[in-house]
C-alpha cells in the first residue's frame, strides 16, 4: 500500500511541471483578438420601471 501511494505521489510530482507555465509563441502565431461590442438591443427605446410596495395585515381593528 505504501508503495502505491509513493508511486502515485512521485508520478504527480514528476508530471506537474509538464503542465505548468505559459506556452511560448513565436511572433507569427500570436493573434490579437478584439472582443465584440456589447449588444444594445433595446437601449434607445426602453423604459425602466421599478415598483416596490408592502402592506401589513393585522388582526386588531382600529377605530377611526
Amino acid at each position: 500500500m505504501k508503495k502505491l501511494v509513493f508511486g502515485l505521489l512521485s508520478l504527480a510530482v514528476i508530471a506537474s511541471p509538464t503542465f505548468a507555465g505559459t506556452e511560448i509563441y513565436s511572433g507569427k502565431e500570436m493573434k490579437q483578438v478584439v472582443p465584440p461590442p456589447c449588444p444594445q438591443w433595446y437601449a434607445d427605446n426602453e423604459f425602466n420601471v421599478g415598483l416596490w410596495g408592502t402592506y401589513v395585515f393585522h388582526r386588531k381593528r382600529v377605530a377611526r
